[in-house]
């Protein structure tokens, strides 16, 4: 489990597989957009905001929410995910981090 969630976690695992655990349902996923999100600077603000964008492979919908979400190398991490949109594919679900 990651104990610091930065943008640096996930720079070099961009379109990689994840799983995600969608309550009972898990799913293979691609980590397809990593994004540096621009804010104004907080005084004493350690880190980047950021977003990422995952596409899942399924034509089941998932309601957002926290679900798993798991890759060999980071292990585990709880995250809120959003549905972003849809295609032919599936769908693309974003977790943003600020």
């Amino acid at each position: 489990m990651l104990n610091n969630i930065v943008i640096e976690n996930f720079e070099n695992i961009k379109n990689k597989q994840f799983k995600i655990d969608f309550d009972d349902t898990q799913v293979d996923s691609e980590l397809i957009d990593i994004k540096k999100i621009t804010t104004d600077l907080v005084e004493g603000r350690k880190y980047t905001p950021f977003s990422l964008l995952f596409h899942v492979n399924t034509h089941v919908l998932f309601e957002q929410g926290t679900y798993l979400l798991s890759h060999q190398e980071l292990g585990e991490l709880q995250v809120f995910l959003v549905p972003v949109s849809d295609n032919n594919d599936g769908f693309q679900y974003e977790a943003v981090f600020t």
